[in-house]
């Protein structure tokens, strides 16, 4: 039985409920990291995302993600600091992601459409230590109010860094002519995330409840006044994404969902 259960005498639940979907389900209390490493153990070898001519399996994820989360322990990323994203949809955001709710760190992705007003007010109101930027992003819209952050690492990539469908001729040539955008970043000791991804993977164990440890903040829309940072737990995400496979209707190998909405 349901430890949370709704009402199913409810009339929309008779008339237009979908036979083959649950109306209450006991959502399993594990955290992001280890529900990912279920899926990359069972779909190892499978295509797990698209993006730029390029193909990565569940196993090449994982192997990404685990280099990076040793590599920002050694940098001491621990529990409870928030890693700030402000890259659009890549596979650096997702590996950056994992990689940071796997040591008990929140991760907070900001709208690549901000102002450096905005970028400043989240960076403050969640009080980042680390920003991980897209290289083209970074200039205008973060080294304006560097100095006004408490930020302590900034990790930096550049969109076609991992797409590795495109071959080193059509990367350099893209980013000559002004096909791949590109920036610099000038933030002191900031660091290249592909000299991250070359360690040997050595996580730290790490102690949380999925139920009441946050895995990210992620900004409202700011309708009654500036926007404001909502808590969303590993038990939240990792439920909502069952919900999604109960409502759309289960795990299809080697068939794709397309990503349109923001990570």
């Amino acid at each position: 039985m349901a430890e949370w259960q709704v009402n199913e005498d409810k009339a929309w639940f008779k008339k237009w409920w979908p036979k083959e979907t649950p109306k209450n389900y006991n959502f399993e209390k594990i955290s992001l990291g280890d529900f990912f490493e279920r899926q990359r153990k069972k779909y190892s070898n499978e295509k797990m995302m698209w993006f730029i001519e390029s193909w990565m399996t569940y196993e090449q994820a994982g192997q990404a993600i685990d280099s990076l989360a040793t590599s920002l322990h050694k940098l001491g990323v621990k529990k409870g600091d928030v890693v700030a994203f402000l890259m659009p949809n890549c596979f650096q955001y997702v590996i950056g992601f994992y990689a940071t709710v796997k040591l008990g760190a929140i991760a907070t992705g900001i709208n690549p459409t901000y102002k450096p007003l905005e970028v400043l007010h989240q960076i403050k109101m969640t009080n980042s230590k680390v920003l991980i930027t897209l290289d083209a992003l970074y200039g205008e819209l973060a080294r304006p109010i560097m100095n006004k952050t408490n930020v302590e690492i900034v990790i930096y990539t550049n969109i076609v860094d991992l797409a590795s469908g495109l071959s080193g001729i059509k990367k350099t040539l893209g980013k000559m002519i002004g096909k791949i955008p590109k920036g610099k970043v000038d933030f002191p000791s900031a660091i290249n995330l592909l000299d991250l991804l070359g360690a040997e993977p050595n996580l730290p164990k790490v102690e949380f409840d999925p139920t009441e440890h946050p895995a990210t903040f992620i900004m409202t829309g700011g309708t009654t006044g500036v926007p404001k940072a909502t808590v969303l737990t590993h038990f939240n995400l990792v439920s909502n994404a069952i919900q999604c496979v109960l409502w759309v209707g289960g795990e299809d190998p080697g068939v794709g969902d397309i990503g349109a909405i923001p990570l």
